[in-house]
């Protein structure tokens, strides 16, 4: 399974995504996270002391899809050091796996391989993907997914993707990885 936090269908996220998705075999599905409307989390606290979420909209279909997927990829352009808001709604909606653990019955999702592939528009600099890999490293880990690697690709509004034979070759080392165990 691929989270894609891309706006643009046709944009250096999806690039990456289309990409990976190519190689690797098998059923991949790609969420796209504009084209799923999630309501934002609401701290109503259901589920510290149940399993599974109050509220009832798409990602009642998300949470079988996440524990069921053997690969877990988010996908994400950079908006201002985080994720958009659409993909950063499902990410809070993942709170029940995090409750999970605080309530002692955690095994309710099954270990996995994830992944991460950011995407920033600006020139190189400093910390750039920091503050987003954090976060999504953490959101791997509750989701009992470790993080095989992280493909980062800065420049992105002045280089895209056939422009870039490393990031070509670290994406085709990352589908080799999840296909192997």
């Amino acid at each position: 399974m691929i989270l894609e936090g891309s706006a643009r269908r046709r944009g250096r996220t999806a690039e990456l995504v289309e990409f990976l998705r190519l190689r690797l075999p098998g059923e991949v599905t790609v969420v796209r996270a504009y084209d799923t409307p999630v309501s934002p989390r609401r701290d109503c606290r259901y589920c510290l002391s149940h399993p599974g979420c109050a509220v009832k909209d798409e990602m009642q279909d998300l949470y079988p899809a996440i524990e069921g997927c053997d690969n877990l990829i988010i996908a994400s352009p950079l908006y201002f050091h985080s994720v958009p808001a659409p993909l950063k709604a499902i990410i809070d909606r993942l709170q029940p796996y995090w409750a999970a653990t605080v309530r002692g019955d955690e095994d309710q999702i099954s270990t996995k391989r994830g992944a991460l592939l950011l995407v920033g528009g600006a020139p190189p600099f400093e910390g750039q993907f920091l503050p987003a890999e954090l976060m999504l490293r953490g959101v791997l880990s509750d989701l009992h997914a470790s993080c095989e690697d992280i493909i980062r690709m800065d420049d992105a509004d002045r280089r895209p993707l056939p422009q870039r034979p490393e990031i070509q070759t670290q994406l085709t080392a990352l589908a080799q990885s999840l296909i192997t165990l």
